[in-house]
């Protein structure tokens, strides 16, 4: 029997772990852009933007877009899935970050917020 550092099985079994991880970042990050949009929560937002900075040092997902060139083809699929991956991510950020904007921006007063509850009326004061 050979050494255990050797063999190829092992070896793929970490990659596949390695885009497992992945994976689940940038699952992270879309379900993060998501909740920030819907709710429009500035704490979702932080916690958004913290996960994925978290992640971006972790996995530094920006790697998997220059490949090495292999001849195996084991590793070159394995390279088109970090690849893949790689851009679910870049949209995954691209989503949190606006997300994010719109967490942050100023919202714009309606005619309801202004105490108006037809187009001629007078506002309401409060003193009437």
């Amino acid at each position: 029997m050979g050494p255990l550092f050797g063999l190829a099985g092992l070896a793929e079994a970490g990659l596949a772990m390695e885009a497992g991880v992945l994976l689940i970042g940038v699952v992270i990050a879309i379900v993060a852009a998501l909740i920030t949009f819907v709710l429009r929560s500035r704490i979702a937002a932080r916690v958004g933007v913290a996960l994925w900075a978290l992640q971006a040092v972790w996995l530094q997902p920006w790697w998997d877009f220059s490949p090495q060139p292999s001849d195996d083809p084991d590793m070159q699929s394995f390279q088109d899935t970090f690849r893949s991956l790689a851009w679910w991510w870049v949209a995954g950020s691209l989503c949190l970050a606006g997300a994010s904007v719109r967490a942050f921006w100023p919202r714009r007063s309606g005619p309801a917020q202004q105490g108006h509850t037809e187009p001629g009326a007078a506002p309401f004061t409060g003193r009437e």
